[in-house]
């Protein structure tokens, strides 16, 4: 079913057992893959599809850029339900772990943690000083 523009795409997902993602050029459906997997659904895509998001092959998505193998690995995940299952929660597990506002937030935290160490502020004291001799 094509819908076209939704205003959530949530009640779509959530009825959906795959969600398919062929990108040949460009973007747009990243975020969408991200929702999917959110919603621990298997996704399959084209290799673009997943660009930027740490796809894991065979264990949280399927890629494909050949028209046969694509629609093979659709119909894989139609016709195996305990695959399509795993793929969806290990997905999430992704989702979760390195996409969530907990996981930038966590990765933010380090990062200035980092930064104000007082080892940090030394070494930069300690280079400024060597400069200006």
């Amino acid at each position: 079913m094509v819908t076209g523009w939704v205003e959530d795409v949530r009640p779509y997902l959530q009825r959906s057992v795959v969600f398919v993602a062929p990108v040949f050029e460009g973007v747009g459906l990243r975020g969408k893959v991200l929702e999917a997997w959110a919603m621990r659904k298997p996704v399959i895509g084209t290799s673009l599809s997943f660009e930027g998001l740490s796809p894991r092959e065979g264990r949280t998505c399927f890629m494909a850029d050949d028209p046969e193998q694509f629609a093979a690995r659709v119909c894989e995940l139609l016709e195996n339900d305990e695959l399509a299952t795993k793929m969806g929660t290990m997905a999430r597990e992704v989702v979760v772990n390195s996409f969530s506002w907990d996981a930038f937030g966590e990765m933010y935290d380090k990062i200035y943690q980092d930064i104000l160490q007082p080892s940090h502020r030394s070494n930069l004291d300690r280079d400024s000083m060597l400069k200006a001799v």
